[in-house]
């Protein structure tokens, strides 16, 4: 049976405390969200990325209970903790991020060798994150080849220079969100024509298609013909860490099932938008999907 395999190259437990009420853990890092929001989607997905010490221990606990399908490199390091602290009277969040476990050359080269393995049921990789210490800021682009090498289409959801690095490897798809995609490019995307201006610049530089995730306006997508806007609807948000991820989830769970790019992103659009009435990112209720994604509005940019 193939799967979507993702990779989370610096997970992490994320602990998420609301003023007042409640502590909740759960297994986070981008890619781990991702895997989440494809399991409440009904897809075959498995994850893999480093894990160590006790913290790595509860993440794969976590997905264990969540029944998400898992097989990660352990390292020597601990894994790090995320916290976040939502206000619920202010809706306020506020989010301190750990640096992460500094991976060994030796570990590399072992995960390096899993992933080529987990690869020959996989039919799409999603890489999302940031890069752990130690990590070369080349990683990225290493195994998005591999995959390709396999005829294995890749989304690539990070930032800075690991993102600047992967575009040489020409990847099929990549989702920065604004401020990221302002990061590498050097200027700012004020405008719709600068946001289309950034998206073809994108392209210029070796994807094939991007995505621009805008936060709770929505976000665009260009594939070299034609750029679309896919507007967000007005929800009051529980937590809105995880919303890139879901977006990004239900890009690639819908991308075979739908042929057009208006119909893909606006069911991703309305994933980002369910993933925002759960407290644990990445999980969301399909039928809440299908029911947003009758309100995203779509417009050609």
């Amino acid at each position: 049976m193939s799967y979507i395999l993702t990779v989370t190259l610096n997970p992490a437990v994320d602990k998420t405390i609301q003023t007042g009420k409640k502590v909740f853990l759960s297994a986070g890092g981008k890619g781990l969200n991702v895997s989440r929001t494809l399991k409440m989607l009904g897809e075959k997905t498995l994850a893999t990325g480093f894990l160590g010490g006790t913290s790595g221990r509860c993440i794969e606990k976590e997905l264990d209970r969540e029944r998400i399908p898992h097989d990660f490199f352990r390292i020597k390091g601990e894994t790090r903790t995320n916290l976040t602290r939502i206000d619920p009277a202010t809706s306020k969040i506020t989010r301190v991020l750990e640096h992460g476990p500094f991976i060994l050359p030796v570990e590399v080269k072992g995960f390096k060798k899993k992933y080529a393995s987990l690869l020959q049921k996989s039919r799409f990789v999603i890489f999302s994150g940031s890069l752990a210490p130690g990590l070369p800021v080349s990683i990225y682009r290493e195994l998005v080849l591999l995959a390709q090498k396999k005829r294995i289409p890749v989304c690539l959801d990070t930032s800075g220079p690991a993102l600047s690095a992967a575009l040489w490897a020409q990847p099929f798809l990549i989702k920065p969100n604004l401020k990221e995609a302002e990061d590498v490019l050097g200027y700012r995307l004020s405008s719709a024509l600068r946001l289309k201006k950034a998206m073809r610049d994108f392209l210029n530089l070796g994807a094939r298609h991007v995505v621009i995730s805008l936060g709770d306006k929505g976000a665009a997508v260009f594939d070299g013909r034609e750029a679309i806007f896919a507007r967000a609807p007005r929800l009051r948000a529980k937590n809105n860490v995880g919303c890139g991820d879901a977006l990004v989830g239900g890009l690639v769970y819908n991308f075979s099932r739908c042929l057009n790019w208006q119909g893909r992103m606006r069911f991703a659009v309305a994933c980002g938008a369910a993933n925002t009435l759960s407290i644990k990112p990445g999980e969301l209720k399909k039928t809440a999907v299908n029911r947003l994604a009758g309100k995203i509005k779509v417009s050609v940019l």
